[in-house]
């Protein structure tokens, strides 16, 4: 048995040295740089339009830099403590993650009692709130997210909602198109799918941005 499982322990050492490197690393690299730049943009005499294409490259590095830092973060959890800790625990934590990395508005709304659902489904869950919360800061220029957990005895259903600018027809188009490769939310839709559940979005209700949803059963596949 110590044989099968020392491969896997060695792989998750392998990976968090690698997530710490990056994270000390490139990460820390396109943060300085965005800080670098978002100073030149004050110097004196720098045309208007240059200024103004200055500050778009500060912004894109330091929104590329807190994406990069989000990933890291689920690179560092270990597995086994994971299992230690409860679904809405572990969304706690995403969005205490990206409070200490942006100025959102972030409010976590909970809602029945349930079942926590299994291991795969649990962390599925987890990671599409990781994953609607990076897409946020990324993509919708928003100010505020809603994080809805909605908790069965059969299914659970959570939802991130913003008031951004997306588009909910364009996101779900670009699902679509990616079906098949590891890419985001499309990989994550297949995920939900596999264990009989689904992913899906629209536009977001009280906040009029985009909503994130996943449902997924308490057990795998049932």
């Amino acid at each position: 048995m110590t044989t099968v499982e020392r491969p896997v322990v060695d792989d998750r050492r392998v990976l968090r040295a690698a997530a710490a490197e990056l994270h000390d690393g490139v990460a820390q690299t396109l943060f300085a740089s965005s800080m670098e730049i978002e100073e030149l943009t004050d110097v004196a005499g720098v045309p208007a339009d240059v200024r103004e294409r200055m500050a778009r490259i500060a912004s894109n590095l330091h929104k590329a830099s807190l994406e990069l830092r989000g990933v890291l973060v689920g690179m560092f959890e270990p597995g086994n403590a994971e299992r230690g800790r409860t679904v809405v625990d572990r969304i706690r934590a995403c969005v205490d993650d990206l409070l200490q990395r942006s100025d959102l508005t972030v409010d976590i709304r909970l809602e029945g009692t349930g079942t926590e659902p299994d291991d795969e489904c649990a962390g599925l869950v987890v990671r599409c709130v990781r994953e609607g919360l990076a897409n946020v800061v990324k993509h919708a220029d928003a100010t505020e997210v809603l994080v809805i957990v909605r908790r069965g005895g059969s299914w659970w259903t959570v939802m991130v909602e913003d008031d951004g600018i997306g588009d909910a027809a364009v996101v779900r188009h670009i699902i679509t198109k990616s079906a098949g490769l590891s890419l985001g939310l499309a990989s994550l839709s297949a995920e939900a799918e596999r264990l009989g559940g689904r992913l899906w979005l629209s536009s977001a209700g009280r906040l009029s941005g985009v909503s994130l949803s996943v449902s997924v059963p308490v057990q795998a596949g049932k």
